[in-house]
């Protein structure tokens, strides 16, 4: 079905279903012109655009299965090698670029040489098997980098047992690595007094304090903890909670207080 005037356009977005389906009827004689009669004689050029097509619908079948652990088998072996060829072609321009920058001649360049060698031997005899095994393997390092990194945290057990009186039995502590020193010091400036710690966590891209009374509150302990509260939650704006580097050019928002090189870790 061609749609070949405006009103056909809009009949078939926006008429009924019964109204729209009227528009599947063959295009009229008239409107349609012979474009080649003969066949194709560059014979290589057709294979290149076989070939483009079969890694095409080979991506587009690898994308689509890509949360089962092993290769559908129903693919065909071509689909495969041409796949695999693929992927070893772009291993092989990326040693080649190292190389043109390290240099031939050194070490790394002699390295680099001998695996850009082993890739063109594996391509030249390649099997059904090996072909599913560099597949899963190129998949492997794509999805490797395109998960984001998870972020280090700190280990509650050695909190608890660092501060076995100050943290409630029940207590929250969900921290990133980058803010342990903030997290010590705000435990050191209570951990006198008679409070607890009930929650320790990142909220609102800042780490989160709720303190309260082992008893009731006295004045002083109060002042002091909502003191520590305010002045950890305002620290931990500036520091990525991965790494613990303070820098004006933090990447942070709402949700999260990251340095740039952290922005993505989850």
């Amino acid at each position: 079905m061609l749609l070949t005037t405006e009103d056909e356009w809009r009949t078939w977005l926006e008429a009924p279903i019964t109204g729209a389906l009227q528009l599947q009827r063959p295009l009229p004689n008239e409107m349609m012109k012979v474009v080649a009669r003969d066949a194709c004689k560059d014979a290589d050029c057709c294979a290149r655009s076989a070939s483009k097509l079969h890694l095409l619908f080979g991506l587009t079948v690898l994308l689509a299965g890509c949360e089962r652990e092993g290769m559908d088998p129903t693919i065909p072996p071509a689909i495969l090698f041409g796949l695999a060829r693929d992927i070893l072609r772009n291993e092989m321009g990326k040693r080649i670029e190292q190389r043109r920058a390290t240099g031939r001649d050194t070490p790394e360049g002699a390295r680099l040489t001998q695996e850009i060698s082993r890739l063109v031997d594996l391509g030249k005899d390649l099997d059904e098997t090996t072909a599913r095994q560099i597949i899963a393997a190129g998949r492997a390092a794509v999805d490797s980098k395109l998960a984001p990194q998870k972020m280090p945290r700190i280990d509650a057990a050695e909190i608890r047992e660092r501060y076995p009186d100050l943290l409630a039995d029940d207590a929250q502590v969900w921290v990133g690595a980058g803010w342990t020193e903030i997290l010590n010091d705000a435990f050191d400036a209570v951990r006198d007094s008679a409070v607890v710690v009930r929650v320790a966590r990142e909220h609102c891209a800042g780490l989160h304090l709720i303190i309260g009374p082992k008893a009731d509150w006295l004045g002083a302990d109060f002042d002091l903890a909502a003191e520590v509260t305010e002045r950890t939650w305002s620290r931990s704006l500036q520091v990525c909670e991965t790494c613990g580097q303070q820098s004006a050019e933090r990447a942070w928002s709402r949700y999260r207080t990251r340095c740039a090189e952290h922005a993505e870790v989850r």
